[in-house]
């Protein structure tokens, strides 16, 4: 984290000085960070010391092993956005509960948009059935209006619906696809998290 990138630039100690922790809810953040600064100098368990003691060959501690020096830290790149904000890697994939609501979610996303292309294609239909032989009709009689309003007006009625259900059922499947995007990547927003 970017914290964590500027105390390794600063000195390992530094957060007692650059954060001000006040409140009661900081408390066990100080404790804990305090027994991580004890507990990365003690000793690596199972390493031995070198027999001459020498400067070159000291014993490792946990902070060798867990901490980033400077030049570590300064040559690491930040995290992307895309890849704190991450969902689907950090959780969902690691989540049973959400592998299932997730799948379910697809299944649904994958029958309304069947049911969408079903419904466009019957208003399709239904229009060119209308449509067509009221034209023909009205050439040959030579009267459009006679021709045309005994089978559109109910045909109409019955597109009109079955365009109406399209709609709806595009927006379900947009809905449905917004709640899949929550389970893979959200944006993070400050706004939103008062």
């Amino acid at each position: 984290s970017m914290q964590d990138r500027q105390l390794a630039l600063r000195g390992k100690s530094s957060w007692t000085k650059d954060y001000y922790m006040p409140t009661q809810a900081d408390s066990l953040v100080t404790a804990a960070r305090r027994w991580v600064d004890f507990a990365l100098q003690l000793p690596l368990p199972g390493h031995k010391p070198a027999a001459d003691n020498t400067t070159a060959d000291k014993t490792p501690t946990g902070a060798d092993a867990f901490s980033l020096s400077a030049t570590e830290v300064s040559l690491t790149r930040p995290a992307s956005s895309r890849e704190i904000c991450d969902r689907y890697n950090q959780h969902t994939k690691h989540c049973t509960a959400c592998q299932q609501a997730l799948q379910g979610l697809e299944r649904k996303l994958r029958l309304v948009q069947a049911a969408v292309a079903g419904l466009a294609a019957a208003v399709v239909g239904v229009v060119a059935a209308l449509v067509g032989p009221g034209l023909y009709a009205a050439a040959a009689a030579q009267s459009p209006a006679a021709a045309a309003a005994g089978a559109v007006v109910p045909g109409m009625t019955v597109a009109l619906f079955l365009g109406f259900a399209a709609f709806l059922a595009n927006r379900v499947a947009a809905a449905t696809a917004d709640g899949i995007a929550e389970f893979k990547f959200v944006e993070f927003n400050h706004a939103d998290n008062h």
